[in-house]
């Protein structure tokens, strides 16, 4: 299947960013590249918000690229960054219910021991069919986020300020309400 039949399969499929089988599907590649599944977690699930920003879009991507940890420039680029921050915060409580509405299907499991209201999260692997990770559908999420954790190592493990400091100080983005 070409890219653009991809794209207008996924157009389709997905109505928007806000959909919540767009979402599970972006935590589901995110979760399964970075290998968080068995006994390896993912953790403190409030930074999935973010990473399904960059997950689902390959010119966050391209910023990031071009711009390797120095302070974005262009006011466009500047703007297009800004702007996945804040739909990110934005996505924080859906997302956090959606991994509960996950986990009670069984297809991941939260640890928030010691933490409060900070979850781990890792995949059921045994829920989710071998061939779900054979399909060219994901292509696109899989190779942003192997782009992304090429150039944020350790992102699994990370705490939250870290990551945010990476992703988006590095880049001369401000932070808020985190």
């Amino acid at each position: 299947m070409s890219m653009s039949n991809v794209g207008a399969k996924k157009g389709i499929m997905f109505l928007s960013s806000q959909d919540f089988y767009f979402i599970t599907y972006n935590i589901f590649v995110i979760l399964f590249v970075l290998k968080c599944f068995g006994d390896r977690t993912f953790r403190d699930h409030r930074k999935l918000p973010f990473l399904v920003e960059f997950s689902s879009d390959h010119r966050l991507i391209d910023i990031m690229q071009r711009y390797e940890n120095r302070k974005i420039s262009n006011a466009a680029d500047k703007q297009y960054y800004l702007k996945s921050y804040s739909d990110a915060l934005t996505r924080e409580k859906e997302i956090f219910k959606l991994l509960l509405a996950l986990e009670r299907k069984g297809y991941v499991k939260l640890d928030a021991r010691d933490q409060g209201f900070v979850a781990n999260v890792s995949l059921r692997m045994d829920k989710i069919p071998q061939e779900t990770w054979d399909q060219a559908l994901y292509d696109y999420e899989i190779r942003n986020v192997s782009s992304l954790v090429k150039t944020v190592k350790r992102i699994s493990i990370r705490n939250l300020d870290s990551m945010l400091d990476k992703l988006y100080g590095s880049y001369g983005i401000e932070r808020w309400l985190v």
